[in-house]
């Protein structure tokens, strides 16, 4: 059950294009007249599953790995892509 609660959003990914290609598939090979409003919808659904995987969310990846590095308390090192980072605490000075 933990695999598909983690997957969840690229098995619904999976459904929409599956079902966009099936419906594709049966307007073009059997005699079935396409409606215009389903193909928009279709087109749009696709559009999405595409934005999300290679658009704004690979971004929102790297912004989000950022702002952990950032705020950890600890020494850290992370690698985002085409910014390294590291970050330590500052000195202490004893009185």
């Amino acid at each position: 059950m933990k695999w598909g609660v983690e997957n969840i959003k690229a098995i619904m990914a999976f459904i929409v294009v599956f079902l966009s290609f099936i419906y594709f598939f049966t307007v073009t090979f059997f005699n079935v007249t396409a409606d215009p409003q389903v193909i928009i919808a279709i087109v749009a659904a696709m559009s999405n599953v595409l934005q999300y995987y290679f658009g704004a969310s690979q971004g929102s990846t790297k912004k989000d790995e950022l702002i952990s590095a950032l705020s950890s308390p600890s020494p850290a090192t992370t690698n985002t892509g085409d910014i390294n980072i590291t970050q330590t605490k500052p000195n202490e000075i004893d009185h």
